[in-house]
């Protein structure tokens, strides 16, 4: 997928979503924004969790696929999502794994590569051609509207006038450590970031201690 934005840019959609109420309100009744919370350990990556996952008529509701095997009852009931430092990201929920592997071409111009996982099991339910495809095609719609709002962002950035804007530290702390993670790379730094200390939040609101 051509995509008229910086890979950063699109990078750092992915790393936060105080977004979502403007430009995924469908994806509100599955995902809400407070039940993300961020868990994130140490090493050059970001990651955050969605749990509880809802059920809101989508193809992306629990149990129109079968669950990946060996998952606990958390992991069964939560979505992950992860972006490995440089370019490559993922959203993982019970059933699915979609990825995305972003080529940068220029300045403000990338290219997206994306693929959609399934359970090799799953491909033995009832009417899957259509499930799969009706879901890959849900997943398509939320990453397009990302890319929308991202082209409009690099528009919005290429204005000489722009000089920034503040960072909203509740839901951009993972912009920040992607941010760093940059300056490091360009700078020949080649510090691992560290985590959080553990229990993460969601793991204190569900009184799990690892």
């Amino acid at each position: 997928v051509e995509v008229k934005a910086n890979w950063k840019l699109l990078a750092e959609n992915f790393q936060e979503y105080y977004h979502l109420p403007a430009v995924h309100p469908h994806l509100m009744d599955v995902m809400a924004v407070e039940d993300h919370s961020r868990a994130q350990g140490t090493g050059m990556y970001i990651g955050y969790i969605v749990h509880p996952l809802q059920n809101a008529d989508t193809p992306v509701d629990l149990g129109l696929l079968p669950n990946m095997p060996g998952l606990t009852k958390l992991n069964s009931e939560a979505a992950w999502f992860h972006h490995h430092f440089p370019n490559a990201m993922y959203f993982l929920l019970p059933h699915s794994l979609y990825s995305i592997v972003i080529e940068p071409t220029g300045p403000d111009t990338s290219i997206e590569h994306v693929r959609l996982m399934v359970d090799p099991a799953a491909l033995e339910a009832d009417d899957v051609d259509t499930i799969i495809q009706t879901m890959w095609e849900y997943y398509e719609l939320v990453n397009q509207e990302d890319l929308d709002i991202c082209a409009e962002v690099q528009m919005g950035v290429n204005i000489q006038q722009y000089q920034g804007g503040r960072m909203a530290f509740r839901f951009e702390e993972p912009l920040h450590r992607f941010h760093n993670m940059v300056a490091n790379c360009m700078t020949g730094n080649k510090e691992i970031p560290k985590g959080h200390p553990k229990p993460y939040d969601f793991q204190k609101k569900l009184n799990i201690a690892k």
